[in-house]
């Protein structure tokens, strides 16, 4: 987005901000006013596909405005934020949770003992299929190479991927359910744009520097 949308987007939505507070309404958060932004930016230009992360926890965060998505992911579930989301990983798992829409598939990504039957209360209190991607590991074998990690997957055989470290593994495994879930609602994405943007991660989304490989030298 260039620097003369942005203004012009800020502008926008700093006019609605203020005209909520007139009305007795806080001012939004930082997260929920570039959010804001973020969607007029999305409508403007005729998006055709977004890709949405939770600020904080879920059921009450800004994103979750979106009413209907395509699918919903949920990775691993840890005590943070604990003065907010609860004081137990039940309590965090029931507001991540909340991203969980009526009849939209949603992929788990790492599930406990504590938090599956909460995940698979609230899926099917929605009428929304479920997956759980720890059930179904769909990389035969990973090893370390000179790119990051190379992946032998069922669906689509030798995989590269750009970001190294072996929990990359479970992220990689939940990717792979994710895509699968999309391929079936006859999203067409291409297994050559797949690979792309596998062994592309940080160049295609500007994160330079994470697990970036430097020199052969200790």
């Amino acid at each position: 987005i260039d620097d003369d949308t942005f203004c012009r987007i800020f502008a926008k939505v700093r006019q609605v901000a203020e005209e909520l507070e007139k009305e007795g309404l806080e001012h939004p958060s930082y997260f929920e006013f570039l959010y804001g932004m973020g969607m007029l930016a999305f409508e403007e230009n005729d998006a055709e596909y977004i890709v949405l992360e939770t600020g904080l926890g879920g059921r009450l965060d800004a994103t979750n405005s979106f009413e209907n998505p395509f699918l919903s992911v949920i990775t691993s579930i840890g005590l943070d934020h604990t003065e907010i989301l609860g004081d137990t990983i039940e309590k965090i798992a029931g507001e991540k949770a909340g991203i969980i829409k009526k009849g939209t598939p949603v992929v788990i990504g790492e599930a406990t003992e504590e938090t599956r039957p909460v995940f698979a209360g609230k899926a099917e209190e929605m009428h929304a299929p479920i997956v759980f991607a720890e059930d179904d590991n769909r990389i035969l074998k990973a090893e370390n190479s000179d790119n990051g990690l190379l992946y032998e997957t069922r669906e689509y055989g030798c995989l590269q991927g750009e970001l190294g470290g072996y929990y990359q593994i479970k992220n990689t495994n939940t990717i792979l359910h994710a895509l699968s879930q999309l391929i079936a609602l006859e999203y067409a994405i291409k297994e050559e744009n797949i690979r792309h943007g596998f062994a592309r991660v940080n160049e295609l989304t500007g994160l330079m520097g994470r697990w970036q490989k430097l020199s052969d030298h200790p």
